[in-house]
C-alpha cells in the first residue's frame, strides 16, 4: 500500500546504506545542533505485517513453528537496530483511520502479535507510542516536534508528509546484526527530482493514495503536472477560508495545462476533470496537509520531552523469547550470543555516555 508508483519514481534519489552507516553519517551533525542522541521512529504497522505475512509463508526459512517466526524476526529487528540506535520508538496506528482502503475494510482492532510486540520492544529499551490514527502522519507531527530525527517504514505513504529522513529495511539483504537500509532524503528529492513537499502533495493527491486519485492520471502525468507549479499555493489555498473558490480556480488552470502546457496534449483528461464533481480529491487532500495526530485541535500531546533512551530489560527478552519463540537454553543462549550481547553492552555505553553529558550540560 501507498502512493500509486512513488518509489519507482524516487529512485534516482534512493542509496543503500546499513543502519550503521546512516548513523555514522548523522552523528556528527546531530551533536553539532547540541541534541546527544540520535532517535529513530518506526512505522509499526507496516513492519509488523511483513514479519506476520512471512511467517505465514509456507517458504518461510525458519528452524521453528512459523507461529513463532514473527516473533524471531522482530527479536532480530530490534538487535539490529539497538547495535547502533541510542533511542527508538515504535508508533502504532489508531483506531481513527479510515474505514476503507483501496475498496478494502481495514481492521482496526489489533492482532495477539502486534499487542505482545510491545513487550519485546520495551524490554529492548525502546519506546511505543499509540497514534489516534495514522502512524506515519503520527511519525511526521513527532518529526516536527523533535522526538524523532528519522523514520523506517516500508510505506510511501510518509514521503509526501514532510519528513526528512526515511528509512526503508531491506530484510532479505541483511544480516543477522546489521540491518540494510535505502535512504531517501527529503532535501535530495527537492534538489535532484524538483519536487518539493508542495508538489510531493499535489502528485500523491492526483496519482493516488492508499484512499483515491483522479483515474487516468500515472506516474507521467502526475509528475508532469507537479513540477508545472500549479502544487506551489495548494497548501496554503486549501487552508483558507475561501477554499472551494481556490480549488475551483485550480481545476480549470490544470484543465488548461492538460491542453496545452505539457509534453503531450491530454484533452480527453482534461474533459474528465472539468466534468468531476469534486477535484482535488477532499479526502487524500485532508490526510496530507491537516493528518489526525496528537497534535490536532482537542488532542493531548504525549510527553516527548520524557521520552530517553533506556537499557534493556534482560529479563523481559528472556521471558518474551521462551514465551513466544519457544527457545530452549542452549538456543537461547546461542541466539542472545550472535544477536543481543553487542547491542545491550552497547546501548548501556551510550546510555551512560548520554547522562554524563546532559549531566554536564546542566552544570554548565
Amino acid at each position: 500500500m501507498g502512493i500509486n508508483d512513488l518509489w519507482d519514481l524516487l529512485k534516482p534519489v534512493a542509496r543503500i546504506l546499513t543502519l550503521e552507516e546512516f548513523v555514522a553519517e548523522h552523528q556528527e551533525e546531530v551533536s553539532a545542533l547540541h541534541t546527544y542522541k540520535l532517535s529513530l521512529g518506526v512505522d509499526a504497522g507496516p513492519i509488523l505485517t511483513i514479519f506476520k505475512t512471512s511467517a505465514s509463508c509456507p517458504s518461510h526459512k525458519c528452524k521453528h513453528a512459523p507461529s513463532a517466526a514473527n516473533h524471531t524476526q522482530l527479536f532480530m529487528f530490534c538487535g539490529q537496530i539497538a547495535q547502533v540506535m541510542d533511542c527508538c520508538n515504535f508508533v502504532y496506528d489508531g483506531k481513527e483511520r479510515p474505514d476503507e482502503k483501496r475498496g478494502i475494510k481495514v481492521l482496526k482492532d489489533e492482532t495477539p502479535f502486534f499487542k505482545q510486540s510491545r513487550l519485546l520492544v520495551n524490554s529492548f529499551g525502546f519506546g511505543f507510542h499509540n497514534a489516534p490514527a495514522e502512524g506515519e502522519a503520527e511519525l511526521a507531527a513527532l518529526e516536527k516536534h523533535g522526538a524523532v530525527n528519522a523514520v523506517m517504514t516500508t510505506d510511501s505513504n510518509v514521503i509526501p508528509l514532510g519528513i526528512q529522513w526515511i528509512l526503508v529495511p531491506d530484510f532479505k539483504d541483511s544480516t543477522a546484526v546489521s540491518l540494510k537500509v535505502t535512504i531517501y532524503s527529503a532535501a535530495q528529492i527537492e534538489q535532484i527530482l524538483k519536487l518539493s513537499h508542495n508538489c510531493l502533495i499535489f502528485y500523491s493527491v492526483l496519482a493516488g493514495t492508499d484512499l483515491r486519485g483522479v483515474h487516468g492520471i500515472g506516474q507521467t502525468i502526475g509528475m508532469e503536472l507537479a513540477l508545472t507549479g500549479i502544487a506551489d499555493s495548494l497548501v496554503f489555498d486549501y487552508q483558507s477560508n475561501t477554499c472551494q473558490v481556490h480549488m475551483a480556480v485550480l481545476r480549470e488552470k490544470m484543465c488548461e495545462v492538460l491542453w496545452s502546457d505539457l509534453s503531450h496534449t491530454y484533452g480527453s483528461l482534461a474533459s474528465y476533470i472539468k466534468a468531476l464533481s469534486e477535484f482535488p480529491p477532499a479526502e487524500p487532500l485532508c490526510t496530507l496537509i491537516l493528518p489526525l495526530t496528537s497534535w490536532s485541535e482537542g488532542r493531548v500531546p504525549p510527553q516527548i520531552q520524557d521520552w530517553r533512551a533506556s537499557i534493556h530489560d534482560l529479563e523481559g527478552i528472556i521471558r518474551y523469547c521462551c514465551e513466544h519463540v519457544g527457545w530452549d537454553g542452549t538456543r537461547l543462549l546461542k541466539q542472545f550470543h550472535e544477536k543481543l550481547w553487542v547491542g545491550m553492552i552497547l546501548s548501556m555505553l551510550r546510555y551512560l555516555c548520554s547522562n554524563d553529558n546532559n549531566s554536564t550540560t546542566t552544570m554548565t
